[in-house]
């Protein structure tokens, strides 16, 4: 998977040797795809794409690595491009905000039955997509953290089974990059911090139409995010004025 991109690189290490039939959801040039096809040999890949110029790319570059029997490209929305006949034990959907990979999710509940284990690279709004799993009965059981040209990328599997999150905060910063003090977590922490404090700084300027128990409730978030920071430096050595 040497052309792969640390992103692309993080999100196939997720995807389980066992796998036997995985879904790529929105799969743009084909190229995790056709990673997971050289890996695991027994793999057969769906990759959906919903737009005429992408679908068009993606079976191009199928066909040119000469993977038409093991790639079977399709065109639709979401998980409803996954023909009904067939069966995934894994879903990948990575690239998009998480908003949409958690819209995605909700409308596509039925194509999940069967499935073993998600793959999820929200670029946004990660909390959405945690919320929605622990809401729906899955169970997040890997968090990563890559550092890619300089931007952080959050990477997630869950599984079907029962999770519990009693502190909001994790929702954002990830349970188990929080629990096993995943490296970038310092890092994470610190864009967090920084955007809380834009948020308050946004209100304050604003605070005339801005109800006081939400800017209290924002300040509250921003100090706990730099506590959490601090506890996270502490940990890893760091050296803290």
């Amino acid at each position: 998977m040497g052309e792969l991109s640390k992103r692309l690189r993080a999100i196939a290490g997720l995807v389980p040797g066992s796998c036997r039939v995985m879904a790529d959801i929105g799969a743009d040039h084909g190229r995790l795809a056709l990673a997971i096809c050289r890996r695991l040999p027994a793999v057969r890949v769906i990759a959906s794409e919903f737009q005429p110029g992408p679908l068009s790319a993606l079976r191009a570059a199928v066909r040119a690595a000469g993977a038409d029997g093991r790639v079977m490209v399709c065109a639709g929305d979401g998980l409803q491009a996954i023909p009904g006949w067939l069966e995934c034990d894994t879903v990948v959907i990575a690239g998009m905000g998480g908003k949409l990979i958690a819209g995605v999710l909700q409308r596509g509940r039925e194509k999940l039955a069967g499935v073993r284990r998600l793959v999820l690279q929200p670029m946004t709004a990660g909390r959405l997509v945690r919320k929605w799993l622990l809401s729906n009965g899955w169970a997040i059981t890997d968090e990563l953290l890559v550092n890619e040209t300089g931007r952080l990328y959050e990477v997630l599997a869950a599984e079907p089974g029962n999770m519990v999150v009693d502190d909001p905060d994790l929702y954002e910063i990830g349970p188990l990059i929080w629990a096993r003090r995943v490296p970038g977590l310092v890092s994470r922490l610190n864009e967090l911090a920084a955007a809380a404090r834009r948020v308050l700084t946004g209100m304050m300027a604003a605070r005339r139409q801005v109800p006081s128990a939400r800017l209290t409730r924002q300040y509250e978030k921003m100090v706990r995010m730099e506590c959490k920071k601090y506890v996270a430096e502490m940990l890893a050595g760091y050296k803290t004025p």
